[in-house]
């Protein structure tokens, strides 16, 4: 709670409910104070402490401040408990005993204080200093928030929102954003403005959330400049302006917002906004790469590789296509199976290769579906497995691939070793790959029609398809399209 010489209501309630006197009149200075502390007026103890703790009217004595708040605390003063328990913990003035801190610290919370509640809470979410336990951190947020800490509504959210303790409610998590930025919490604001942004949880409405970045980066957040240069720079909510883009995101890349250095560097690799200049584009992609942002490791690995405002240097590519890819990015996790595959600058190894291509396939890379798919298919660099092969291949036509979708009947007419394969189940696929224009696809597909082989007989589908074929350049569907 937010105090100055004057206490809290529920402070002054609290502690005349336990028969403590009121402070007297004219504390105005350190003796005074001192003399009404003495005697026992609690609120004159915690202005003391504070005076001492800020060396703001009397002497800076972080000592003398504990002592103080100890005395406050001993005698039922919430406030004193949560400022002493703040000090154990930090080691300032007292002995750092982080074990007494949350007994403190409890204890405050349950006077009602509610940064006391808070800090419990968070600390509990953390695991830094005390044991990671999500039922406490929810149950101490949660009362933390209700006595009003907008701090401990915001962690609340973003419990809700990753599904930590709860299951994950994207709607729920609003409704304590909500509350947080109510009470004048930018981060609250801020967490809302991605919710309504991206329409979980509360319905879209992109001006709104720009409004709120904008709150979060006029109070310092780093994260809400950046979400309102991306704004700017896309014209989502605000007016597409690359200029004020780049000035939003260099703010908060001075900010040391990874994100923002990564975005900034792209507009300044391609003069978007203002004019080229890939020398600067690498410093700031090396900054938010070391920031721990993988795509910009990427695009330093690329500029290395190509000799793009840094020196050309294939070890440092490596380097940075490895930090990368260690960081999910697909493309990073590609490009380390190509040279590995090539054998270009390393000694070409067809294991590593294959578990690069296995590990971009897996963050979404269709480019390395059908690579490792191949892999699996031939036993090249990795045990042969027609059912792992299948599996990617059916994500790299999912991507859009149409030979991969192609493929995927293929293995699926295979069967898995257990069955043979069905022609109905391979129909789909044959489908996808005509769509997407393989003309072999339409051939295999006028066949399964025309013979009513997994699918109903249709002679005029199967007419349509083998003409599609045809035309698409497979010959084996002409004769067929002319038989009429």
């Amino acid at each position: 709670m937010r105090r100055g010489l004057l206490l809290s209501f529920l402070v002054l309630a609290t502690e005349a409910a336990a028969g403590i006197q009121t402070p007297s009149e004219g504390s105005a200075d350190a003796a005074a104070l001192k003399k009404s502390c003495d005697k026992g007026v609690v609120a004159d103890c915690l202005a003391l402490a504070d005076r001492h703790a800020k060396g703001e009217g009397a002497p800076r004595d972080a000592k003398q401040a504990a002592s103080l708040y100890k005395k406050a605390c001993d005698k039922g003063s919430g406030l004193g408990c949560l400022e002493l328990g703040q000090r154990h913990r930090s080691g300032e003035g007292v002995p750092k005993d982080v074990p007494k801190a949350v007994q403190l610290l409890e204890r405050a919370c349950l006077t009602g204080e509610a940064e006391a509640c808070s800090t419990v809470g968070l600390m509990s979410l953390s695991g830094a200093e005390v044991a990671k336990d999500l039922a406490r951190a929810a149950d101490f947020l949660d009362k933390g928030c209700q006595t009003g800490s907008a701090r401990a509504c915001t962690a609340l959210g973003t419990m809700h929102e990753a599904g930590l303790r709860f299951a994950k409610d994207p709607k729920a998590a609003a409704e304590q954003y909500q509350k947080s930025c109510a009470a004048g919490h930018a981060e609250g604001c801020a967490r809302l403005g991605v919710l309504l942004r991206d329409g979980q949880g509360v319905t879209r409405d992109v001006a709104k959330a720009v409004a709120y970045f904008r709150r979060g980066c006029e109070a310092g957040l780093p994260g809400s400049c950046y979400d309102l240069g991306l704004a700017h720079e896309r014209g989502e909510g605000a007016a597409k302006d690359a200029a004020q883009a780049r000035a939003l995101f260099q703010q908060a890349c001075d900010s040391a917002d990874a994100g923002a250095c990564h975005r900034l560097g792209l507009m300044t690799r391609d003069g978007v906004g203002a004019g080229k200049d890939v020398a600067a584009s690498a410093a700031l992609f090396k900054k938010a790469c070391d920031g721990g942002s993988a795509p910009a490791c990427y695009e330093l690995a690329v500029a290395h590789d190509n000799g793009r405002g840094v020196p050309k240097n294939l070890a440092e590519a490596m380097l940075h296509y490895q930090k990368a890819c260690s960081g999910s990015d697909a493309r990073a996790c590609h490009d380390l199976g190509i040279l590995f595959s090539g054998g270009r600058g390393v000694a070409r190894d067809a294991r590593r290769a294959a578990d690069y291509f296995r590990l971009s396939c897996e963050a979404d890379d269709p480019r390395a579906c059908s690579k490792v798919a191949a892999l699996y298919e031939a036993g090249e660099g990795i045990a042969p497995n027609w059912e792992k092969a299948r599996t990617a291949y059916q994500r790299s036509c999912e991507a859009g691939m149409g030979v991969d979708c192609f493929n995927a009947a293929r293995l699926v007419l295979r069967g898995d070793g257990n069955r043979a394969g069905q022609p109905g189940d391979a129909a789909p696929w044959y489908a996808r790959a005509c769509e997407r224009g393989y003309a072999s696809a339409c051939y295999e597909l006028a066949v399964l029609h025309e013979k009513g082989l997994g699918v109903a007989r249709n002679p005029e589908r199967a007419f349509a398809l083998y003409k599609q074929a045809c035309t698409g350049g497979d010959t084996r569907g002409c004769p067929k399209s002319r038989e009429r």
